[in-house]
């Protein structure tokens, strides 16, 4: 017997007797000695204090909306042709005049009609994935039906964006350059100042982010971003009033969106094998098909990256997963070259970089024809296609940077060309100056960085500030969650990279693994891995 708080009508409480067993006293026991251990220790505050954070942890529920999943039904374990067989052989042991035989042949009937209507909808569901496929090969794709237009919404949903586009287009580039060129000394204070409000979270796709991009002009923010799964959107963020709180979305590939460019039109590269760019003008108003790669039948030879010329849009350089470098010309409609990447240094002894998939893409700046590409070799490689073997089919970098010993998710040049920083799965992101910009000797500063994103979250892919030569936008692991802001300085004694802010807020809850930055406009985006954009400014 042990006494316990009994409720009273009036409210109060009363000990009374219950009975108890030896069970039950031991584990309340148990129970009030864990409390009371948890409490000496100062566990059970820091529990209440994540578990409050936790519930006023905020979350935009604007844009897209979350998608439905089908509700699963278990299939029957009882197999169909036994079935069959069984009612088969039972007919042919009955007589013509056995009252059984007709509901029996009833049943035999119905029971092969209902197989033959499952093996069409097999066929039918293997025509649609076909579909799914051929649709690659669509010259133009309307742009006026978004995906995510109601059903009460009219043919032209998606005018208000394209006009938008249109009208933006003009002299949007203009001003980026004009201001990239003139670096300004109070930018660490002027990004300290940035912050994240609710209505600057929107849910743009249903998948894994994958690319983000600011269109250039300054009289409207528009941000473009794209998933693994091929989806494309548009997110007017001054007209919240027009689509779903000014989110657009479409269906322009069939695979990873790996990246976003573009001036006048909007350009997308896809794993898909194929670069569209959307072409907003009354007359399109479409997404149109620039290239497709020539090879289509080869299940891996997608792109894995794509950069546009310095000097044009309309070439492309792009790297594919089967370890060749190519130049498309959108213009001729085809490959201007392709070459397979081979490289051979004397470096401490022989380093040889063979194919393997390359994992970023860039022209380097103020030098044309001029390439800078890393991937799974751990080797930050710049290539002059001018110099590539024409008998080969080869060509081999003329210059490398080593010391990853991991795959490096991507490696750029700051604008003004004299830094390099590549990010590695070797937990570390590597700044570089000297031989990269026609320098006598290399200078190179490691920073030690959790880089291990898994397998559910894309990978860091770092971006330079187009506003700022020396400025350097990363995604991180760090809690509170946040986006990392790094400056790079050189000289010539060496080179350093330092970590100046993190961009953070109560609206930002998850790892934003892609990030953008608008080249005229101190506005920062990061796209995390469930299709949801935050932006700073």
């Amino acid at each position: 017997m042990s006494k316990r708080k009994q409720p009273e009508e009036d409210g109060s409480s009363s000990d009374v007797e219950v009975e108890e067993s030896d069970y039950e006293r031991l584990r309340r026991e148990n129970i009030a000695r864990n409390e009371a251990f948890l409490s000496a220790i100062g566990l059970d505050s820091t529990a209440n204090v994540m578990r409050s954070e936790v519930a006023a942890q905020k979350r935009s529920q604007r844009g897209v909306s979350r998608m439905k999943r089908p509700a699963s039904v278990a299939p029957s374990r009882r197999s169909g042709r036994v079935t069959v067989e069984r009612l088969r052989v039972e007919l042919e042991g009955l007589a013509e005049d056995d009252p059984s035989r007709k509901q029996k042949l009833a049943d035999y009937e119905s029971l092969l009609s209902s197989k033959t209507e499952a093996t069409y909808a097999a066929v039918l569901n293997a025509a649609d994935e076909r579909e799914v496929y051929e649709r690659i090969a669509e010259k133009e794709l309307s742009a006026l039906e978004p995906v995510n237009k109601p059903e009460d919404a009219g043919l032209d949903w998606g005018l208000p964006i394209l006009s938008r586009l249109a009208s933006a287009s003009a002299g949007g580039g203009k001003n980026a350059k004009k201001k990239a060129s003139s670096p300004d000394s109070s930018y660490a204070e002027r990004i300290k100042g940035l912050k994240v409000r609710e209505e600057d979270v929107a849910k743009l796709t249903e998948h894994r982010g994958t690319s983000v991009w600011f269109h250039p002009t300054e009289s409207s923010l528009i941000l473009a971003a794209g998933d693994k799964a091929g989806n494309f959107a548009l997110w007017d963020l001054g007209a919240s009033e027009a689509g779903v709180d000014g989110v657009f979305k479409y269906k322009p590939h069939v695979s990873n969106i790996c990246r976003i460019w573009g001036d006048g039109r909007i350009f997308t590269a896809s794993y898909d094998g194929t670069i569209r760019y959307l072409d907003a003008s009354s007359s399109k108003n479409a997404f149109i098909l620039a290239h497709t790669c020539q090879d289509s039948t080869m299940d891996d030879m997608y792109y894995t990256d794509a950069a546009p010329s310095n000097t044009s849009t309309e070439v492309v350089y792009l790297t594919r997963s089967d370890g060749f470098l190519c130049a498309v010309d959108l213009r001729a409609g085809g490959d201007k070259y392709a070459f397979k990447h081979s490289t051979t240094f004397q470096a401490e002894g022989s380093v040889t970089v063979d194919g393997g998939k390359m994992n970023s893409i860039q022209e380097h700046p103020g030098r044309e024809k001029t390439l800078v590409t890393a991937g799974n070799k751990g080797a930050v490689c710049l290539f002059d296609v001018r110099v590539a073997g024409a008998k080969s089919g080869a060509i081999k970098a003329v210059t490398a940077l080593l010391g990853h010993t991991k795959s490096i998710n991507a490696a750029h040049v700051s604008p003004d060309g004299e830094v390099v920083v590549s990010v590695s799965q070797d937990n570390t992101i590597k700044s570089w100056a000297g031989a990269l910009v026609g320098g006598a000797s290399i200078r190179s500063h490691s920073l030690s960085h959790d880089n291990h994103t898994g397998r559910w979250l894309s990978t860091f892919r770092p971006i330079w500030d187009p506003k700022q030569p020396a400025a350097l936008i990363s995604g991180s692991m760090a809690q509170p969650r946040c986006i990392e802001v790094f400056t790079a300085s050189s000289s010539k004694g060496g080179i350093s990279l330092s970590l100046v802010h993190k961009l953070k807020g109560d609206f930002l809850g998850s790892v934003c693994s892609r990030n953008a930055a608008h080249p005229s406009l101190d506005v920062v985006a990061g796209f995390n891995s469930s299709g949801r954009v935050h932006v700073f400014r």
